[in-house]
């Protein structure tokens, strides 16, 4: 690999970029959390269309709750 001297000014834009494609990685990373989400919202729905809905107690729902 070659190597390239730069200057201050292109040194400074290569972070501020570096620090934009970091945070975009990171949007994505909460992105692929929601979607996961909403995939589990969406089966449970599709079930209890279906006529399989399981009945929970409260108890049961407060703890799922607490995990997250």
């Amino acid at each position: 690999m070659e190597q390239k001297q730069v200057t201050l000014e292109e040194f400074n834009q290569i972070k501020k970029e570096l620090a934009n494609l970091k945070k975009q990685v990171s949007d994505l990373g909460s992105l692929k959390e929601d979607l996961e989400f909403l995939k589990s919202v969406d089966e449970g729905w599709e079930g209890y269309d279906r006529g399989e809905v399981v009945e929970v107690s409260r108890e049961d729902i407060s703890k799922e709750l607490k995990k997250w």
